[in-house]
């Protein structure tokens, strides 16, 4: 699509929050308490039209979205098409690997280099991944890394 706009068509103020479908709210929200430190400000599990949590984990809105009658044939993957997943930052990534290894809650594989970056990939119970990335010295942001 080519256009002399210098005004984006959908103009966004910010990003209100990140959305992940789940099988099972209760579970959903005990995994992402215990990895993420997702504090719930609104608990709406009891709606009969959309069952759903939101928390935060660090200053991101993460909203968890039960869907009652999953696709058994899609599964979430890496690789698909459309929202890859969510990334956080952290501090000390093999801290956080073998706390995760030794917890059992989920199974993790070592840090991997990605550009300069540590990152690791964990999937959440029904198989959705999020990433942990660890930027070298002060770098907070990808604009300050890459």
């Amino acid at each position: 699509m080519t256009s002399d706009r210098t005004q984006p068509l959908a103009p966004a103020a910010s990003l209100s929050h990140l959305a992940v479908n789940v099988s099972d709210l209760a579970r959903a929200r005990a995994f992402y308490e215990a990895v993420l430190g997702f504090k719930v400000f609104l608990d709406k599990s009891d709606d009969p039209k959309l069952p759903r949590i939101f928390g935060r984990i660090s200053n991101a809105a993460v909203e968890l979205i039960l869907v009652k009658d999953p696709a058994p044939d899609a599964p979430p993957r890496p690789r698909q098409l459309g929202l890859a997943g969510m990334v956080f930052r952290v501090q000390d990534l093999d801290g956080i690997c073998e706390r995760l290894f030794t917890s059992g809650i989920v199974k993790v594989q070592h840090p991997k280099m990605f550009e300069g970056a540590k990152v690791l990939y964990v999937a959440d119970p029904d198989g959705s991944f999020f990433e942990l990335i660890e930027f070298p010295g002060d770098i907070q942001t990808p604009d300050e890394m890459w």
